[in-house]
C-alpha cells in the first residue's frame, strides 16, 4: 500500500454522499491538486448509525466504479482498539488506532526504554545544534529527554507511526500560518 503525499478523508457517515465526495477529489485534482481519498469511518459511528465496516468499502467501491476512478483510494479504519479491530480487518486498508484509552496510564518501563533508546540519536543532535542548528530536524526536537518526553507522554512511542495524515494542501499563506502555529505549540511543550 502507497498512500499518496496527499490524502483527504471521505468521513460519509451515512454512506450516501460518497460519490459526491469523490467528485469534489475529482475536482480538486482537475485543479492540479494530487489527492488519494479514504473512506473512513469509527467504531463509534458505526454503533450510532447501525452500519459495519463492510458498508464503507461497498460504498467507497461503488463510488469509485461510478467516477471511472483509476487512482489508488483506501478505507481506514478509524479509532479501533484491539477489543474491535477483528471487525475492521476485511474491509479495511489500514488501521488509525485510537489511544484514548491509554492516556494518563504509566507506560510500561520496557516502552519507555526502547522510546528513549529509539530517540537519543535525535535528541543529542538537539543539544549538540541547539534550537537554531543547522539540522531542520535537531532544531525541532525539545530540550528535554526522551525518557521524559515518554514519561509525559507515556504511549507516544508505541503510537508512533499509527496516525494517518489528512490534511489537504492548502493555499501558501494560509499554510504557512498553518505551520507556524504548528511550530509554537510544538515549542510550548517542550
Amino acid at each position: 500500500m502507497q498512500l499518496g503525499k496527499y490524502s483527504f478523508g471521505v468521513g460519509d457517515r451515512f454512506g450516501r454522499q460518497g460519490k459526491a465526495q469523490l467528485k469534489a477529489v475529482l475536482q480538486a485534482r482537475a485543479a492540479g491538486l494530487d489527492i488519494t481519498p479514504v473512506w473512513n469511518k469509527s467504531h463509534r459511528e458505526h454503533s450510532i448509525i447501525g452500519t459495519r465496516p463492510a458498508d464503507v468499502r461497498r460504498e467507497a467501491d461503488a463510488a469509485v466504479a461510478a467516477a471511472n476512478w483509476d487512482q489508488p483510494y483506501f478505507v481506514d479504519a478509524d479509532h479501533i482498539g484491539m477489543g474491535n479491530v477483528d471487525q475492521f480487518l476485511d474491509a479495511s486498508d489500514f488501521f488509525t488506532l485510537d489511544v484514548a484509552d491509554f492516556i494518563g496510564r504509566p507506560a510500561d518501563e520496557g516502552l519507555v526504554s526502547a522510546f528513549a533508546a529509539n530517540t537519543a540519536i535525535w535528541w543529542e543532535l538537539s543539544r549538540s545544534k541547539g534550537s537554531t542548528g543547522h539540522s531542520r530536524s535537531a532544531g525541532r526536537i525539545c530540550s528535554r529527554s526522551p525518557r521524559s518526553i515518554s514519561a509525559r507522554s507515556p504511549r507516544r512511542g508505541a503510537s508512533i507511526g499509527t496516525s494517518k495524515r489528512t490534511r489537504a494542501p492548502d493555499l501558501s499563506s494560509r499554510r504557512s500560518r498553518w505551520t507556524k502555529r504548528m511550530r509554537r505549540r510544538r515549542r510550548s511543550r517542550c
